[in-house]
């Protein structure tokens, strides 16, 4: 599923307009949109209207009170989006389309929201890390792989807990990286065999320049990730330069999920990425799963120069 055009009205943080997620050049939704401007000119909100409409029609997660979305002094918010489904995606939920548009409405008193089509709402509601499942993953402005603690609902790998946990704030839902790369070298994740733990180390690697996944080590009841440099030296999960620990909650993230055919919300795709990096970062994340839709909101110039073909959304 792509996103082909978003109109908000009211929507706290975002101004009353139409955003075209177009490319000039095909007409088709951009495979990358980078959402631009200074600080506090909409970016994140943006991105929060997108969820908010997503999950008006076909939520994975708790229902929010409409007042988080409507800006002060209105009395209502209102978003509409065109969505653009594939031919896998048509024939799955039984869409007549190629296009499908919904309307949401968020105001205090409204308790109950516009009928929307449901083969929509079978669409965005559907969540399985199964890869041929299309779906919404949110990247969060301050995401980090939380440490050790007891599991949460979010971190036992239970399908409806996955759910609940994507498209929310919580790092919880990133607390397995260390058990899905020692599942990947065991094999659980390719009935045996070692593709999983190959795929897993080349995603790492064209994410990650100073560091190589070296398999698994067992240290007492745990089985622990282990990542060389260059030069040999060897370190855990903790060792990693915070640059690393985000290629590696990126990389295990897709795989794990089974990001194909998604779209991809990332809030400040820069986050501990040098700047003179982040643009092959992020054309290395866009080339991650097959046929995304990324959604970028940042402040980082290299975002938009290492990707001359990405459709750029100007706040301001």
């Amino acid at each position: 599923m792509k996103i082909k055009r978003l109109i908000s009205n009211g929507f706290r943080g975002l101004p009353d307009r139409t955003f075209d997620f177009t490319s000039p050049r095909t007409g088709a939704p951009a495979d990358i949109v980078v959402v631009t401007g200074p600080s506090g000119s909409g970016k994140t909100s943006l991105l929060e209207a997108i969820i908010a409409a997503k999950e008006d029609v076909g939520p994975y997660g708790l229902k929010r009170s409409s007042n988080d979305f409507v800006r002060p002094g209105e009395a209502a918010a209102k978003v509409r989006v065109d969505w653009v489904l594939s031919q896998e995606e048509r024939a799955r939920v039984g869409a007549t389309g190629v296009e499908l548009s919904s309307e949401s409405i968020f105001a205090p008193n409204l308790f109950s929201s516009i009928d929307h089509d449901p083969s929509l709402v079978a669409l965005l509601g559907e969540y399985d890390v199964d890869p041929a499942v299309s779906k919404v993953e949110y990247f969060h402005a301050n995401r980090r792989i939380p440490r050790g603690g007891a599991p949460s609902i979010a971190t036992l790998g239970v399908p409806e807990a996955e759910r609940l946990a994507r498209l929310t704030q919580d790092d919880a839902k990133y607390a397995l990286v260390s058990q899905y790369i020692a599942e990947a070298n065991l094999g659980l994740h390719d009935k045996g065999g070692t593709r999983g733990a190959e795929r897993l180390a080349e995603a790492f690697g064209r994410l990650c320049r100073t560091r190589q996944l070296a398999g698994v080590e067992q240290v007492g009841r745990a089985i622990v990730p282990r990542f060389a440099d260059a030069r040999g030296t060897v370190v855990g999960l903790e060792g990693l330069s915070d640059t690393a620990k985000q290629a590696l909650l990126f990389a295990v993230t897709f795989l794990r999920s089974g990001i194909e055919g998604s779209l991809v919300l990332i809030d400040t795709p820069e986050l501990h990425i040098p700047e003179p990096e982040v643009g092959a970062f992020v054309a290395a994340l866009a080339r991650m799963g097959l046929d995304n839709q990324l959604v970028l909101a940042t402040g980082s110039p290299g975002v938009v120069a290492g990707n001359p073909d990405a459709l750029v959304v100007p706040m301001s």
